[in-house]
């Protein structure tokens, strides 16, 4: 079983191991309580660990608030996650290491939480898209019991706000971030204001606009494309 696994900690055994990849299943769905305590705790004690994913597991704020300890890391993949919230965002605040993170399809968060990333000194790469309230888990094998259900309520709840995903003051929020290179905000509510909060960005090189529900000029932010500053789109 998954739990035997974890309690095991046969993570803390690859004490080499700089990549470490785990997605939910309908199998293993969440990792909370106990079983993301047994987690976090065999993740720290991994020194050389550099990239982790933990897609689609419903992540608590409890398991979140442990990765800072983990000192080497340069990527985070937290896509399709419903599980954890602003305790959660605040802790990755304090993961200073980050270069790339990913929170695609995470319906639970609200951009006045996402605006806040900017903080992360080292940050080059983020992704902010599909967060638009719907569940892009639907056909995956995931579980139905009682709690999976619940942990999609909130999500749910979450989603239906009007401050849900990336919209214009998120945008305002990120044109701080000091390095980021590539951002993808597809499918978010942003508009011409956000956009052009962005040309303030001098280190963006990237920018995914793909569905978004942006209206007006939009576009026009090319404009801040130099020759000796590209832009793609």
């Amino acid at each position: 079983a998954a739990s035997d696994v974890y309690k095991r900690q046969h993570f803390a055994q690859l004490t080499k191991l700089r990549v470490l990849k785990l997605s939910g299943t309908s199998l293993v769905a969440r990792t909370d309580g106990a079983n993301g305590k047994h987690v976090v705790t065999a993740l720290e004690r991994l020194p050389l660990l550099t990239e982790l994913a933990l897609r689609c597991l419903d992540c608590s704020d409890d398991v979140l608030q442990r990765l800072p300890g983990l000192r080497q890391l340069r990527t985070l993949d937290l896509s399709f996650n419903h599980g954890f919230f602003e305790p959660g965002m605040l802790a990755l605040q304090q993961c200073r290491t980050l270069r790339k993170l990913s929170l695609q399809g995470c319906q639970q968060l609200r951009g006045g939480w996402l605006e806040l990333l900017h903080k992360l000194p080292e940050l080059e790469e983020l992704d902010l898209s599909r967060i638009d309230g719907r569940n892009w888990r639907n056909g995956t094998g995931e579980p139905k019991d009682e709690l999976a259900t619940q942990v999609r309520r909130q999500a749910r709840f979450v989603a239906n706000s009007l401050q849900q995903g990336v919209y214009d003051a998120t945008l305002v929020g990120l044109a701080n971030a000091p390095n980021l290179r590539v951002l993808n905000i597809a499918n978010g509510r942003w508009t011409q204001h956000g956009l052009s909060a962005l040309s303030t960005l001098e280190s963006l090189r990237s920018l995914d606009l793909f569905g978004g529900q942006e209206h007006g000029h939009g576009l026009s932010l090319i404009h801040i494309s130099e020759p000796t500053r590209p832009l793609y789109i």
